[in-house]
């Protein structure tokens, strides 16, 4: 379920979330509009931009602020479900897949340092340091 606090929007914007979510978001948001802005070509952008008008573009500001600001609440909510993404714990046959090739790649590699440990102190070394805990 995606949480979106528009109940209590100003317990939202916290020191946490304005510097967690929302300055990321502002910046990518901002990047995002200068790579448009140079693909587009500056000129060209700068006419588009006087022909808006002032009503024009404090319209299209703060629609640019108040859906930054959307985009970080909504990640905010999903916070714990991007970071299982981020560390590799994808649900599905996505995830699934890798982490068996992952853990299969993982055993072999233990049983062959173990098998080494006795007469090797290298393999013992990255035996301990490698697997341990």
């Amino acid at each position: 379920m995606i949480d979106l606090p528009f109940s209590s929007a100003t317990g939202r914007l916290d020191a946490r979330f304005s510097v967690g979510m929302l300055l990321p978001c502002l910046v990518f948001s901002v990047l995002g509009a200068a790579a448009l802005v140079l693909g587009r070509g500056t000129r060209r952008s700068a006419a588009w931009w006087q022909t808006l008008g002032t009503p024009g573009q404090a319209l299209m500001v703060t629609a640019g602020l108040c859906l930054t600001l959307l985009i970080a609440w909504v990640l905010a909510g999903q916070t714990t479900a991007l970071l299982y993404a981020a560390a590799g714990h994808w649900p599905g046959p996505l995830g699934s897949r890798p982490a068996r090739w992952g853990r299969s790649r993982y055993l072999r590699r233990f049983a062959h340092y173990r098998e080494k440990a006795a007469s090797d102190p290298r393999a013992r070394e990255l035996l301990y340091f490698g697997f341990a805990g």
